[in-house]
């Protein structure tokens, strides 16, 4: 028999101020943390002193910032009642407070290193935007608003890909080509090492990757928009009516079909595709489960059709791992390989994990021999909160499974919701706020990436807002209840399944996203009539959780990542400089040469000069001077992150090169910056040192040692200290190469030819090792010489 029918609802569906606030906040910042191209090391990616490269305004503290109005919002949605008549929903607080507990090992790991803050806020705005939107999307208005306004977002995403795949990747190459040292040594990589041949690959791989920097994940959003505007195309091909205005929006619900399929194809990712078609498996089922005559049978069923779409991509995982090597497809194996270390580190961690930025590390020690990858995720959203979070994942978890079961409710109750048409007023107001959303997300992305702008990508902005809005428009105007409910299974079948395969769920600039479509998908289901705790307790425990969690982050880590990256841009200031007049000088079609000297001039205090020797000079005292400027502001930069790797890693080379550059001019006081270098570098905490931290003192050591004369008492003491950091990197990363080559040079370098042949036979066991990706290993002539080593008598 049919469910009974619902009780009625209030006639007018007329959001309040409260709830358009709550649905800008979580929205808006999702849509513009994909639209803008993060910097996680702001100014300092690249070197400074090398390369001027142009940068956005979206660095950590935006970032936070924006996190914190998405939970902001969330908490405001889950306190609003008064606009939402009789659709209360009595999960909203049990899913605060999983969430809530899931976020206590984030703040216990966040005492001691400001990463695991950083990363783990944005995962928190990723739940606590899927709770806040399912809970302001129980009205059908504000839900399809929402979905008009996020797969809409697909007419942007696609523009971008567009413009990379056809203009911004063949102009990489032809830059890199025409500069193949420079580009690599802006990175900080050796021109033959195995970092600079990955990076080459990747590359010359001309894929549409969007702002998240991964085809993956931009592949994740395409085929949630394929199925999702496939399914209300479906929807509204079954409608009556066929005047010109049914026509026009089902027509742009089919250019939609045809733009996200463009944006899959350019993503290139097979896992893409094989989601888009976990996505339509999870329609169909739908459509058969509310066949089923039987009401709990059919409430039953679709309450765990999409949790078993996530069981789905993990199955893939899994069967791939039981075939092994024994055919050629490699992408599932590796996500293997992660899915193993992950478990073995939460078996190793299993009260809070590792922290959210402390997988990679982790990995290292506990990945599979065969795993040629260094990876910061296990790419599945449930291994990695296991291995990061330890027990706290299972609230998490537990959370992520009602907002997919509440997917399911959705659809089932949308049955008996009758389509009423909206008044010319409703209509206009929603394709307002519509509109008011893409400019303001279009034009916080043009502002951000303004010092990045070219023609084509100020035209691929323009063309991706009229497609966001006619996709949007098409979505307002065509679409009902039922169709609604479908297309939001379809879409979090995409994503249950895909973020048990890449990191989407878990990426800065995407995470939020995957919340946002997964709260629409979920806002169908109304909640139970029957409560044990009145409304406003109810409103009071989820608020109260939410704020408590801003107020947390905010505390704990504003202040801190807002004085770092002061520091940073301070740091940055003169050594981009001093990196402008060099580019200057060399391009003839710049600056005038004289308003360049002038510049120098200012800047060095010395008189301009009128010889290239002259000339080379003053470059080097203002070289010198940079530096020494960086080191300060990076020394104070490193005091609000001591533990952060690569503000570490800058302090020490920006000291290093003033000691390098003192050596070769001779000035017997370099040994006083190399000291300094030294001591920057040996400045980690040693009782939780990480393989980073040894890799990169050893490093330091080497380059001292590399300056000494031969066979020297100094030179003997850098390549000792040196090769005492490398057998610590190699404890914690026993599978790594990098380690044992080395050793293999100190060794020699202090005539310990055994212990040489030994490190050689380790490195030859390693490369051995990286059968599966060739590029990570040695090179034909390293391999080579370390094989006569081992040959030797």
């Amino acid at each position: 028999m049919p469910d009974p029918p619902d009780p009625p609802r209030e006639p007018r569906d007329r959001p309040d101020r409260l709830a358009w606030a709550a649905f800008t906040l979580i929205v808006v910042p999702a849509l513009v943390r994909a639209s803008v191209t993060h910097e996680p090391f702001p100014r300092w990616s690249a070197d400074p002193f090398a390369r001027v490269e142009p940068v956005t305004w979206l660095g950590p503290t935006l970032v936070l910032g924006l996190d914190l109005a998405g939970i902001l919002g969330a908490a405001i949605a889950v306190t609003s009642r008064r606009w939402a008549g009789d659709a209360r929903d009595a999960t909203a607080p049990l899913l605060a407070v999983l969430i809530g507990v899931g976020a206590v090992p984030v703040f216990l790991h966040g005492r001691a290193e400001l990463a695991h803050l950083l990363v783990g806020s944005g995962w928190i705005a990723t739940l606590a935007g899927a709770v806040g939107l399912a809970q302001l999307c129980r009205s059908p208005r504000l839900r399809r608003l929402a979905l008009a306004t996020l797969l809409g977002f697909a007419g942007v995403l696609v523009a971008k890909g567009v413009v990379q795949v056809a203009v911004e990747h063949p102009l990489t190459v032809r830059a890199f080509e025409a500069d193949r040292a420079g580009f690599l040594a802006a990175n900080g990589w050796d021109v033959d090492s195995a970092s600079a041949r990955l990076f080459e690959r990747r590359l010359r791989q001309p894929e549409a990757t969007g702002w998240f920097g991964l085809a993956n994940v931009y592949a994740t959003f395409a085929s949630a928009a394929l199925v999702g505007f496939v399914t209300l195309a479906w929807a509204a091909w079954r409608r009556p009516g066929d005047d010109p205005a049914a026509r026009s929006w089902r027509l742009g619900l089919l250019a939609g079909v045809a733009i996200a399929g463009a944006g899959l194809w350019m993503s290139g990712s097979k896992g893409g595709l094989g989601a888009a078609g976990v996505g339509a498996v999870g329609v169909a089922g739908a459509v058969l489960g509310l066949r089923i005559a039987d009401a709990r049978r059919r409430r039953l069923a679709l309450t765990l059709l999409l949790p078993a779409m996530a069981g789905l991509g993990l199955l893939a995982v899994l069967m791939r791992g039981a075939v092994g090597d024994r055919i050629g497809e490699l992408s599932l194996l590796f996500r293997w390989f992660y899915v193993q270390g992950a478990a073995r580190v939460f078996w190793e961690h299993p009260a809070i994990g590792v922290g959210p930025a402390g997988f990679k590390e982790a990995y290292l020690s506990a990945k599979p021999p065969a795993s040629p990858e260094e990876v910061v995720s296990p790419h599945s959203i449930l291994f990695d909160w296991l291995a990061t979070l330890g027990a706290g994942a299972g609230a998490w978890i537990a959370a992520a499974a009602v907002l997919l079961g509440r997917v399911g409710r959705a659809v089932q109750q949308s049955g008996s919701e009758r389509p009423q048409a909206d008044a010319p007023d409703t209509l206009r107001t929603d394709r307002a706020v519509l509109c008011l959303v893409a400019l303001l997300v279009v034009g916080a992305s043009a502002v951000a990436e303004w010092a990045m702008a070219t023609p084509e990508g100020s035209i691929a902005r323009l063309l991706g807002i009229v497609a966001w809005l006619g996709l949007g428009m098409s979505i307002l105007r065509g679409v009902g209840g039922p169709g609604l409910a479908l297309a939001g299974a379809g879409v979090a079948g995409v994503l249950a399944a895909h973020v048990q395969i890449e990191v989407s769920a878990v990426w800065s600039s995407s995470g939020p996203l995957v919340g946002c479509l997964l709260g629409v998908a979920a806002g169908g289901a109304r909640g139970p009539r029957v409560r044990r705790l009145s409304a406003r307790s109810e409103a009071a425990i989820a608020g109260g959780v939410f704020g408590a969690l801003a107020l947390a982050l905010a505390l704990l880590a504003g202040p801190r990542v807002a004085r770092w990256e002061r520091a940073l841009g301070a740091a940055a200031t003169l050594p981009q400089r001093a990196a402008a007049l060099v580019r200057d000088l060399q391009d003839p079609a710049g600056r005038p040469g004289a308003a360049v000297l002038a510049e120098l001039a200012a800047l060095t205090g010395i008189a301009p000069a009128d010889t290239p020797d002259a000339l080379e000079a003053q470059l080097a005292s203002l070289f010198s001077q940079a530096r020494r400027d960086a080191a300060r502001h990076l020394t104070r930069a490193g005091a609000h992150r001591p533990r952060h790797a690569p503000t570490r890693s800058a302090i020490t080379s920006t000291l290093m090169g003033e000691a390098l550059a003192r050596h070769d001019a001779g000035d017997p006081d370099w040994r006083t910056w190399a000291r300094r270098a030294v001591e920057a570098a040996e400045a980690f905490p040693r009782a939780d040192a990480r393989s980073t931290d040894w890799n990169w003192l050893g490093t330091t050591h080497l380059a001292v040692a590399e300056r000494e004369p031969p066979g020297s008492i100094e030179a003997r003491a850098a390549l000792e200290r040196a090769g005492d950091a490398y057998r610590r990197l190699v404890e914690l990363d026993p599978y790594g190469l990098n380690g044992p080559t080395r050793l293999v040079e100190i060794t020699q370098a202090l005539g310990l030819d055994d212990e040489a042949r030994t490190w050689a036979a380790r490195a030859l066991e390693r490369d051995d090792l990286l059968a599966l990706d060739p590029l990570k290993g040695l090179s034909a002539a390293q391999r080579g010489e370390l094989e006569a080593l081992v040959a030797r008598p």
